[in-house]
């Protein structure tokens, strides 16, 4: 069982491959990889759940209209933890306050 704090971030994993879903990203310190979304334990960095960025998908059954993309990858991500009081710390881009 992971420590109750967690951490929801993103990821660069560096590849040179010539895979569909590689994506550019001047901003990262690796610009050119694989994009992940990461759920860690705060504390060991003990990966809880991830998800490798492939693509919009129009048809996701697991996308909420209401919470938008971003914020239903956040609500996939943290569905096997809910209702059992952790506490998810991430940057502003994931949150609102519907979420």
């Amino acid at each position: 069982m992971p420590q109750c704090e967690l951490s929801l971030g993103d990821g660069m994993i560096p590849t040179e491959n010539k895979l569909s879903f590689n994506q550019y990203i001047k901003e990262k310190p690796i610009k050119w990889g694989v994009k992940t979304f990461i759920l860690c334990e705060s504390t060991s960095g003990y990966i809880v759940n991830a998800e490798v960025y492939t693509g919009k998908v129009d048809s996701d059954p697991s996308y909420i209209s209401s919470l938008g993309v971003t914020r239903s990858l956040v609500a996939r991500l943290c569905k096997p933890s809910q209702g059992q009081y952790y506490c998810v710390f991430t940057d502003q881009f994931y949150m609102s306050q519907t979420l």
